[in-house]
């Protein structure tokens, strides 16, 4: 008779495994959460799992933690924060060390070390959202390092988490209404503003604080154009700036850009 698989578990599903090359031992770490999103307070849980095509002695294994501020130097801050970048120093948000394993000796095959620690701050510090930015990184790790002897290259695995931080409750939706004509437009030189078909584009921003995992939101209206229009894009822009002893740095980023209309269509609306 057929048979039918059972379906898969949460103990049975396996997310973040790196595939281990064939013939060669691995160690790899799984969070139990596929989104690797945590909050302050929160539990982070998984397993590491050690694989090998012999047995293997080794001096321990050890799971260390960290969450850090780095500051980076773009290369278009050259020469504005050097000296600001040689002083400052990481800044540690997160740190802890747990013993996974004591040493011994591990038989062939796959075995499996869960792991459990708390997202809470070292003292002093309080946790900031994870970030990506051009001047500053602000990262979570979990590392996993076993000691294999003298005469043995040590396994190790790096994996990141995520952090997100909650708003403070009733922050203000400070809506923002805008006027763009081509007297406003900043990126053209004042000279050539004559030559640029008059146009007149309204519209709302709902909320200019807004958060990440809330819909952005706002609406827009071409009350006029004596140009065809062939396309109105909206684009999200993300700046990042840093000021140090009276010198600034602004970087600029795309993060979307969205076909909001195609074609010539009617006015005013």
């Amino acid at each position: 008779p057929a048979c039918t698989p059972a379906p898969p578990t949460a103990s049975r599903v396996r997310w973040w495994r790196r595939p281990r090359a064939r013939g060669a031992m691995s160690l790899t770490i799984e969070f139990g959460s596929v989104e690797r999103v945590y909050k302050p307070g929160e539990t982070v849980s998984g397993n590491v799992f050690v694989d090998l095509t012999s047995s293997m002695s080794h001096n321990g294994m050890t799971l260390h933690v960290e969450g850090v501020v780095k500051p980076q130097l773009s290369p278009r801050s050259v020469g504005l924060f050097e000296a600001f970048y040689t002083s400052m120093k990481p800044i540690t948000l997160l740190a802890a060390d747990i013993e996974i394993a004591e040493g011994g000796r591990l038989e062939e095959g796959e075995t499996e070390f869960p792991f459990e620690f708390d997202v809470v701050p070292v003292d002093g510090q309080d946790l900031l959202e994870t970030y990506h930015g051009v001047y500053v990184n602000v990262t979570y790790e979990v590392s996993v390092t076993m000691v294999r002897g003298a005469f043995a290259k040590d396994l190790a695995a790096a994996e990141e988490f995520y952090v997100q931080v909650p708003s403070a409750e009733g922050m203000s939706p400070d809506p923002s209404e805008f006027t763009v004509t081509p007297e406003s437009l900043e990126n053209v030189k004042a000279s050539s503003v004559s030559s640029i078909p008059d146009f007149r584009i309204t519209g709302k921003i709902h909320k200019r604080n807004c958060l990440i995992d809330k819909p952005f939101t706002g609406e827009l209206r071409v009350e006029a154009s004596e140009g065809e229009i062939q396309s109105i894009e909206l684009q999200l822009v993300r700046v990042e700036t840093v000021t140090h002893d009276g010198s600034k740095a602004r970087e600029a980023t795309e993060i979307l850009n969205l076909q909001l209309a195609e074609g010539d269509g009617a006015r005013d609306l």
